[in-house]
């Protein structure tokens, strides 16, 4: 017979959920049919409070192990559960395990984000006067207005009497040709967002009917740039494949139905309303040519599919009952009651009702194993089963318990007694001559996670411990402690770093850990002085004097106009000054008048925002690498990089600057360019008001292993997430951090000084 392999993992005595399998026990508890070929299951324990989650997570990884080890590809591979409500926990689950996923039904197409912000937009083109959809407009990313304008909006809307799109219209053309209160009141970067905004939608409103819906919706993400923004966020491909759906769905309808903006928003809304689950809309694949991911659907929908490898998740969530009937009837005469006396809160039950409530509770639980015994048999080769429970002591397989309660030992006898005698399951062992492979992992139990007991902290140098007071002020090279945290479990891998993910987090660890893990907002930043009148922010500056250049013709470089340098900042939700423009002319003019401008205007080919993406290590098999720089050219020597800096540098020295701010910077940009093949490669840092001084580092192949050396332990580090505090705190690395005089161990005496 062939041999079966069960596997199990846990995390602690006292909570736990299983996988696990034998043919034989199975088909003796559940007269499941024989499995074809090789059969897995798995156990683990979990904290109570965190059942779900925590599962998810520990069957990502077992299916991450399947696609590493080459035994499986995605698209083998099926998730189901009992019901809808946690298909999303496990596709973020999988998803952050590297691990590609397609929703079948669930939540359903039409409640992915992307889906509902196109489809509100094209119901305010129909009636801006519809609040909730023209708020959720204003509040997407197609207008990234913030929370504070909205509030403002609205309150204007009510102080006029007529809502927030005719208080918006006024906000932006004032009948008396004074600014509104709404305008005066909004932040500059919201007056200029929503401002364009009322602009574009009074032009599409004029077009909509001569213009196709699919044109419609393709003028919005051309206008926002929203399709780049769904590419730069976690899974853009799939968001934009969403996208690319819903324009093909618009397409349809009117091909059908006809140009009829009102009937297509009618028709989607009886598509995404409350229907039931097996008529919901599945998500977009990501390729047209073959779907290879991991699909997640409820049982029901398996039906009379079958995959090589079936995951059945969530068994360790009981019965679903609802309320007791105050009466129950049976077919055959027999009634029973729930009776309310007078001096009993109670209700006691009379006639038959405990009987009949008995027979009730065996029916649904036979239909419960029958519904298992579908989930199961939807396996040809592989059947992984996945469960949460409590197991001290292992309850009893009676109506209402877990699932998994009752499949584990049909499969591992003796498992409840095992667990509770803190058998640990590991290596191999024999049941009834079938070789089953049995492994646990542990994590603290469900008993120190309600206690609130902090989770073991790493050993060593590096390890955060509690800090039992603010010292007066640390020694120079000695590294304070960081804050004692309850960090979240680490993530399966970090496949995919930028360089300025690198940058960060060698500035700070612990300053990349609460701004990009615990995603605290950055506070405001003292800036380097800026010339009188000027009031574009730093980054904002940063961002159109880099656009200005992009269009700049490096061998016939023309002065700018003032009005060019307004619109662009307008399209950026921000008023220019004189000041600005002055300034961000200057800039531009000093480069085209550059020796650096020169070299590109004579050299043989030249891409601007030229994207790369490599791995590192010999063997291509590390941490991804990625990246864009500004303008790279093929010159007779080898290959020029150059890298446009805005900064505020006064007099200060260069190369410094480079090497503290933009070293690791350098080391990638050369590291891609000689992996793309380059026979030489020059790293330029231009800093604009200072363009005749570049900063240049030039590399050859013999420097790729140093080169190697010197990235891939700071890589290693972000994968481990290992969160040092900065040794050197100051202005440089502590101005806007949002930890600073608060969550840090640093005193915020050692964090401040003038900024650079």
């Amino acid at each position: 017979m062939a041999e079966r392999r069960v596997e199990l993992g846990g995390r602690e005595p006292g909570a736990g959920a299983i996988l696990a399998e034998r043919e034989d026990a199975l088909h003796r508890a559940l007269a499941v049919r024989p499995l074809a070929n090789d059969l897995a299951a798995a156990a683990l324990t979990l904290p109570v409070g965190q059942i779900c989650l925590d599962e998810a997570r520990f069957l990502a990884e077992r299916v991450r192990a399947l696609l590493d080890g080459g035994a499986h590809r995605a698209g083998e591979i099926v998730v189901l559960l009992r019901a809808t409500g946690d298909l999303h926990t496990f596709e973020r689950a999988l998803l952050d395990a590297d691990v590609p996923t397609y929703v079948v039904g669930g939540r359903g197409y039409w409640a992915q984000r992307e889906v509902r912000d196109l489809l509100a937009y094209l119901a305010v083109i129909a009636n801006p006067r519809d609040e909730p959809a023209l708020y959720e407009v204003l509040a997407s990313p197609l207008v990234g207005a913030s929370s504070d304008a909205l509030t403002l909006l609205a309150a204007a809307g009510r102080a006029r009497g007529d809502g927030p799109w005719p208080a918006l219209l006024a906000s932006v053309a004032p009948e008396a040709g004074e600014p509104s209160e709404l305008a005066r009141a909004l932040p500059e970067v919201d007056r200029g967002a929503l401002a364009a905004f009322a602009r574009l939608l009074l032009e599409e409103r004029a077009g909509a009917p001569r213009r196709p819906l699919e044109a419609l919706l393709g003028r919005a993400l051309a206008a926002t740039d929203y399709d780049l923004t769904l590419l730069g966020r976690p899974h853009g491909a799939r968001r934009l494949a969403n996208v690319r759906k819903l324009l093909r769905l618009a397409r349809e309808y009117e091909a059908g139905e006809g140009r009829e903006l009102r009937g297509f928003l009618e028709h989607v809304e009886r598509l995404g309303g409350d229907l039931v689950e097996q008529d919901r809309e599945s998500e977009a694949p990501v390729s047209a040519d073959g779907l290879d991911a991991v699909r997640l659907m409820t049982i029901h929908r398996a039906k009379g599919l079958e995959f090589p490898v079936v995951c059945v998740a969530d068994l360790g969530r009981g019965a679903r009952g609802g309320p007791d009937a105050l009466v129950r009837l049976e077919d055959d005469g027999r009634v029973g009651l729930q009776l309310l006396t007078l001096d009993e809160a109670a209700r006691r039950p009379a006639f038959a009702y405990a009987a009949l409530g008995d027979e009730q509770r065996a029916r649904e639980a036979e239909e419960e194993r029958r519904l298992f015994y579908v989930a199961m048999t939807r396996a040809e080769g592989r059947l992984i089963l996945s469960g949460a429970i409590r197991f001290d002591p292992w309850p009893a397989p009676r109506p209402g318990e877990p699932p998994i309660a009752w499949i584990a030992p049909a499969l591992v006898p003796e498992i409840g007694a095992a667990l509770a005698a803190g058998e640990r399951f590991e290596g191999a062992r024999t049941y009834e001559g079938r070789r089953v492979r049995v492994s646990v992992a542990r994590n603290r139990s469900a008993d120190e996670a309600a206690r609130g007991v902090p989770a073991r902290q790493p050993s060593g140098a590096d390890a955060p411990r509690e800090r039992a007071g603010a010292p007066a002020g640390p020694a120079p090279d000695a590294r304070p402690p960081a804050p004692t945290l309850d960090l979240p479990p680490p993530p399966a891998r970090a496949s995919r770093l930028s360089y300025s993910a690198l940058q960060s987090h060698a500035r700070c660890g612990y300053r990349f850990y609460v701004e990009r893990e615990l995603g605290l907002p950055a506070t405001p930043s003292r800036e380097p002085r800026a010339p009188a009148g000027a009031q574009l922010p730093a980054a904002l500056r940063g961002t159109l004097v880099h656009a200005l250049l992009e269009r700049l013709d490096f061998g016939r470089p023309a002065a700018l106009e003032a009005h060019a340098v307004r619109e662009l900042a307008a399209a950026h939700g921000a008023r220019a000054t004189d000041a600005d423009v002055a300034d961000l002319s200057e800039l531009v003019a000093r480069f085209a008048a550059s020796p650096l401008c020169a070299r590109l205007a004579a050299a043989a080919g030249v891409r601007r925002e030229a994207g790369f993406l490599f791995a590192l290590g010999a063997g291509g098999t590390g941490t991804l690498l990625s990246g864009v720089v500004d303008v790279l050219a093929r010159e007779p020597g080898g290959t020029l990089i150059v890298d446009y800096k805005s900064d505020r540098v006064g007099t200060q020295p260069l190369g410094e600057l480079v090497e503290r701010s933009y070293g690791i910077q350098q080391r990638v940009y050369a590291l891609a360019a000689l992996r793309a093949g380059a026979a030489t490669v020059e790293i330029a840092h231009c800093f604009l008001e200072r363009p005749a001084e570049p900063v240049l580092a030039r590399f050859d192949p013999s420097d790729v292993a140093a080169l190697e050396g010197a990235l891939a332990p700071l890589a290693e580090r972000v994968a481990l997430r290992d969160f040092p505090v900065s040794r050197a705190p100051g202005p440089w690395v502590c101005d806007g951090c949002p930890a600073r005089g608060s969550l840090c161990s640093w005193p915020l005496a050692a964090t401040i000084g003038e900024p650079a």
